[in-house]
Formats: structure tokens, sequence, C-alpha cells
């Protein structure tokens, strides 16, 4: 991993308007714990590698039913995934409203591991349905087209 450049930090940052998304998972499957994940898909597996060299996390190759290209995916977990879109969120455009929730629920989480009182499971699990709902509803952008 290494210091971006401001020119990579805004590539990134329209990258990811555009491919990019931002959720929050349970960790188990009696949703006790949450965790942040944000990344980006692409056929072009570049770019990918270089955020990954600048931001670390992970790079694989996935099927794509719907494409003959195969696709890719770059994706960062947790504190990485907040350190990334921290970076990249003054230069947002799209994904503003999602970002700041996302960002939001990683300084609130706690470290991986810590016992969690119900209020802030019910308060994660709050949070991961308005990003969810966030996800779906465009209305959040920020960009206002004339069409």
């Amino acid at each position: 991993m290494r210091e971006p450049t401001v020119t990579e930090v805004a590539y990134a940052a329209g990258f990811f308007d555009g491919e990019g998304y931002v959720t929050i998972n349970p960790q188990s499957r009696n949703h006790e714990h949450y965790y942040l994940r944000a990344g980006i898909g692409n056929t072009c597996p570049i770019p990918l590698k270089q955020f990954q060299d600048i931001w670390g996390g992970s790079f694989f190759p996935t099927p794509n039913s719907c494409a003959r290209l195969l696709s890719y995916v770059w994706y960062l977990h947790g504190d990485k995934a907040a350190s990334f879109l921290n970076d990249i969120e003054p230069y947002l455009q799209v994904k503003v409203g999602p970002v700041a929730l996302a960002k939001q629920f990683q300084s609130v989480k706690g470290s991986y591991g810590s016992r969690y009182l119900n209020t802030e499971k019910e308060a994660h699990r709050i949070m991961a349905k308005e990003l969810k709902a966030l996800n779906r509803d465009p209305s959040w952008s920020q960009v206002v087209l004339d069409v």
C-alpha cells in the first residue's frame, strides 16, 4: 500500500461513483455483528489492481453470466473500507449519502469481537437497513441532471 496522489484519489472517486458499492453486512447468521464493505466491480482489471496497490483489500475475477468478458471485483472491509471512503469522499458526486452513512457506521461500530449492548446491535441493524434502502433509491444523489 502507498499514499495516493490527488489525481488517483479523484479518479478512484469517479470510478466508485459509477461502478462502486458500499454495504453494511451481517457478519453471522444471527445478525449479531455487522461489518462495512466497499468495493468496485468492472470488466477491466487494471484500475482495480491499482486501487488494491494503493488502499489494499482483496481482488479477484468473478464469472459474469450477463457479459462475455470476465468481471473483476476489488473490495475492502472495516477500517480499510472507511479509510478509502474518507479519501474519496471530497470528490464524490453521486454516492455522497451512502458513503456518509457508511462512515458513520464504522465510527460507532467498535472493534471486532467486542461485546455490544442490545441498543448498539439494534443501531447497527437499522444503519444496515438504511444503507440498503439508500442503495436502492437513487434520489439521494446530489447530482442534478437537466434532461
